[in-house]
């Protein structure tokens, strides 16, 4: 599709008829064993293949904006956009249901209702939006409107801590580190509970035990990925397919669908194994050989909807070395996958996977709403929300 093609503003309107079939939640099986639930669902979910329906498009350079690098489903059916290099520098860009500017958030800085780079955005329960910096221990509370609320400062725990999950009333729970990493030791974390005010009401630690087995010092470090709204450990293991949820009430559920991960390329073991020798060293237990087969995913997340995203693995492709973070620790992944996601409903099932499509970064999820921001082959950047929809292909 030529450019000026695609920097036309599109709204389809979607039904979602449901994507299941009369009897697709009979596929779900439920298994209670004591205090663990063992929730099998079919291989391509609930509600069977799916596809992708553009819903509406962005031509984000048509914005003046510089690089996109961030949008959440924003209140009253806005699009938040981060802009990390506009005219007058970050930015965040407030658009309406059809993509016309209607505001900022702050701005760049270091002042009462300012951020700074690198950062990240996050829609509270309460209809406000959180931005957290990444390597700070600041964040910016704003309303719906982009009026800045509240500038907090939080503790020194959180100042690395970037992954937020939003609870469900109006506060949130954010990574935190209650020991500093060494060269010869990984530290203790876990997640701390703040309200919308800021304040810490809660501490979430990481189980002690995993499948039976102990956690090292009774953590889990690059194990347990999230957290889920109600506090929840969120993770998976090398093994065939399923994502663990360990309930703060010492429940574990156990969401399973046939079949296994694949296994490593030859260079791609080679690289991750030199990082699980490196992790075993610091946490000071025997090294060992990586699985046959990957973990069945690599990233965690949840929606507002509450269900849970899991980010699965496929065959790795090398990330070039300078897109690479510094790495002081000898704990950089140097292999990613490619965007296919895993969708968990309430209840535990799997609802659908879904493949994001080529040049896209999923940046937000809402049920069957999807927002990305897709880079065409000349640089040009779109916003792009798709509707998941039954697939009118025939399964082979």
């Amino acid at each position: 599709m030529s450019r000026a093609a695609r920097s036309v503003v599109a709204i389809v309107i979607v039904v979602l008829g449901g994507c299941n079939t009369p009897d697709a939640t009979d596929q779900v099986t439920r298994q209670q064993v004591g205090d663990t639930l063992y929730v099998r669902s079919p291989s391509l979910g609930v509600d069977g293949p799916v596809q992708l329906q553009e819903v509406q498009r962005i031509d984000v350079s048509a914005l003046n904006v510089g690089r996109a690098v961030a949008a959440i489903f924003g209140p009253n059916d806005t699009y938040w956009l981060l802009d990390q290099a506009g005219p007058n520098g970050a930015s965040v860009r407030i658009l309406d249901s059809l993509g016309t500017p209607i505001g900022e958030a702050g701005r760049e800085g270091a002042g009462p209702g300012e951020y700074r780079m690198p950062l990240r955005l996050f829609r509270l329960a309460d209809n406000t939006v959180l931005a957290k910096e990444m390597t700070t221990t600041r964040a910016v509370r704003f309303g719906a409107n982009g009026e800045a609320i509240a500038t907090l400062s939080l503790p020194p725990s959180v100042a690395t801590g970037w992954v937020v999950t939003p609870d469900t009333v109006g506060g949130w729970l954010i990574t935190a580190s209650f020991e500093a990493n060494t060269p010869t030791r990984i530290g203790r974390f876990g997640w701390l509970h703040f309200d919308a005010n800021g304040a810490i009401i809660d501490t979430v630690q990481s189980p002690s035990h995993m499948l039976n087995e102990p956690t090292p010092d009774g953590i889990a470090p690059g194990r347990i990925k999230t957290v889920a709204r109600d506090g929840a450990a969120l993770t998976t293991v090398p093994g065939s397919n399923r994502v663990l949820r360990y309930a703060r009430d010492g429940r574990t559920t156990i969401m399973e669908w046939p079949g296994n991960p694949p296994s490593y390329q030859s260079n791609e073991r080679v690289d991750i194994q030199k990082v699980a020798d490196r992790m075993s060293e610091l946490l000071g237990v025997p090294s060992k050989s990586l699985p046959e087969h990957k973990a069945p995913s690599h990233r965690i997340l949840t929606d507002s909807a509450q269900w849970i995203w899991a980010h699965l693995s496929s065959t790795g492709v090398r990330i070039p070395d300078e897109e690479l973070p510094k790495d002081d620790m000898g704990l950089t992944m140097r292999w990613r996958d490619r965007e296919r996601w895993a969708a968990f409903d309430r209840a535990f099932a799997l609802r659908f996977i879904v493949d994001a499509p080529a040049n896209t970064t999923i940046v937000d999820r809402a049920g069957y709403r999807l927002l990305g921001v897709e880079t065409d082959d000349e640089g040009v950047q779109f916003l792009v929300e798709w509707r998941v929809v039954a697939s009118r292909a025939t399964p082979q």
